[in-house]
């Protein structure tokens, strides 16, 4: 789907508990891939075989809520103002998600960044077969409200700019905030960073 003069908005019309599937065959390549030069708005559940990547360009903002997000490869998510999604996101590879003009720092419906929320729960609020990488560029926020994973890659946070870093969620459930095989780097050039549980990785650097 491609949209230059607006806004995108993507929503599954089905029963309680379905979901988009984007799943091949017949030449298809299993991904699902969303542009516009605005705002995006995706409701609903999206799994996708292969690749999941939806591009909101200018200072345009991803916003979504579902119970999940999964793809079989990678998740890649990029927004001018930023990104909020409600649900979990999984991918079979990398999940990258960016803020790349992030110009706010203010409440939680009016900052820029990325938000990531969900209810508490022991499955990972982010989960990546290899690497997580989330970037804000300028003034705005990484807050993410659950536990992240990386299986055999990094987790690499970081803001270029101003802002603050805030992971984890209050819960019992989880004995670590970020899990990951490689390095662990959050990294802000003006703010704090917070953590409401610890980090279990090989080896980790926290900036």
């Amino acid at each position: 789907n491609l949209t230059a003069g607006g806004e995108l908005g993507f929503l599954t019309l089905s029963s309680y508990g379905s979901e988009a599937k984007i799943l091949g065959g017949n030449g298809a390549e299993g991904s699902l891939a969303l542009t516009a030069s605005k705002d995006i708005t995706l409701l609903g559940n999206i799994d996708a075989k292969q690749d999941i990547t939806i591009d909101s360009q200018d200072k345009g903002i991803i916003s979504g809520m579902g119970r999940g997000m999964k793809a079989g490869n990678d998740v890649l998510m990029s927004g001018g103002e930023g990104v909020k999604y409600i649900g979990t996101i999984h991918a079979g590879n990398d999940i990258s998600i960016q803020a790349k003009h992030a110009t706010h720092i203010g409440s939680a419906d009016e900052q820029s960044g990325i938000y990531i929320g969900n209810w508490p729960s022991s499955v990972p609020l982010l989960q990546a077969g290899r690497d997580i990488d989330f970037r804000v560029i300028g003034e705005g926020k990484i807050d993410l409200l659950g536990n992240v994973k990386a299986d055999t890659g990094l987790v690499n946070m970081s803001i270029i700019g101003k802002g603050d870093i805030e992971i984890g969620q209050p819960d019992e459930l989880n004995e670590k905030t970020i899990t990951a095989y490689g390095n662990v780097t959050l990294d802000t050039a003006e703010g704090d960073i917070k953590l409401v549980k610890g980090i279990e990785s090989d080896r980790k650097s926290v900036v």
